[in-house]
């Protein structure tokens, strides 16, 4: 079964305020800036209160600064550079001329903004964050009939989409359309077989234009029929997924597989609304063999465990 697990995570503002303690360490740097500006004037000779208290505070501003650093990955070698300047303050083994100390401070300060230069988020807008880690982007019905593999790829073009790859997105898609392509195929009513070289060809080493050909073969057949409801409902939902198919072969996935060019917002947009109707088409169709293990089915699962892995009061250690 694929991962589905995200290498990566989108947080809000407030997560990652909360997160990387992002609060307490603007509050923290800002205080150390307001401190150098104090030694600065006790350098220049002007009375600036470097006391005791005083001493106390810069030691306590470092103490403080580890958990944020730590969260957010600051080189090691700093945070205990930190931690030593923190103790020398308090037990006073550090010179504690002015001059010297703003130094050891700018110096640690330099260092924790080039840290956390190297830091990178992505910020994105509510319509994008829409998109991101979403199975819901190609409907319910590509949730409830289409395998735990189409799924991974409906996430990933979402996620592209999210993060501005547009081409990678439009890629994505494609995929995701070729489930369709062969669950249209597998269709009860269609049941592909595809020979190569006189031999049985699977649905999924079969090419996009075998499979349509073989389509055009149903629309042939059913035009043989009786006119009625039932032929002209099969009619034009052969015909509609034939359109679908031709459609996207010609625009998208033939220019995709040989890198013909590169897609905008807009368009990825367009493809992603365009593979939703298409798979959901296909997927809503009474001919249409639901996945076993559609992403639908392994959530209820996991959210409704079978009787038998719940432990019963008999099987409960004594005591509990």
């Amino acid at each position: 079964m694929p991962c589905l697990c995200q290498p990566v995570a989108v947080l809000s503002l407030s997560e990652l305020m909360k997160e990387f303690g992002v609060y307490a360490l603007v509050l923290r740097l800002e205080t150390l800036d307001a401190f150098c500006k104090q030694l600065q004037l006790a350098d220049l000779g002007i009375p600036a209160g470097l006391d005791e208290a005083f001493l106390g505070m810069l030691a306590e501003m470092f103490e403080g600064l580890k958990s944020p650093c730590e969260s957010l990955f600051v080189d090691s070698t700093l945070i205990a550079q930190m931690a030593a300047f923190a103790r020398g303050l308090r037990d006073g083994s550090v010179d504690r001329r002015a001059a010297v100390l703003m130094a050891q401070v700018k110096i640690i300060l330099d260092g924790i903004h080039h840290n956390l230069e190297k830091r990178k988020f992505m910020v994105l807008s509510e319509e994008e964050a829409g998109f991101y880690t979403n199975f819901d982007v190609f409907g319910n019905t590509f949730k409830e009939k289409y395998p735990v593999r189409a799924a991974v790829d409906g996430l990933s073009a979402g996620n592209c989409y999210a993060a501005g790859v547009y081409t990678a997105c439009v890629f994505h898609c494609m995929r995701v359309a070729e489930y369709g392509l062969r669950k249209l195929a597998a269709n009860r009513n269609l049941r592909v077989k595809i020979t190569k070289k006189n031999r049985p060809c699977p649905i999924e080493y079969s090419t996009w234009q075998e499979v349509i050909d073989a389509i055009h073969a149903k629309i042939r057949n059913i035009r043989q029929r009786p006119v009625g409801p039932t032929r002209e409902a099969e009619l034009q939902f052969f015909s509609s997924a034939a359109d679908h198919c031709e459609y996207m072969k010609d625009i998208w996935r033939n220019e995709i597989s040989h890198t013909r060019r590169f897609y905008k917002k807009e368009e990825a947009l367009a493809v992603i609304n365009r593979v939703k109707e298409f798979v959901t088409v296909i997927g809503d169709h009474k001919g249409s063999i639901p996945a076993e293990d559609s992403i639908q089915r392994l959530i209820a699962a996991a959210q409704n465990p079978p009787l038998s892995t719940i432990p019963t009061t008999a099987s409960l250690p004594s005591g509990s």
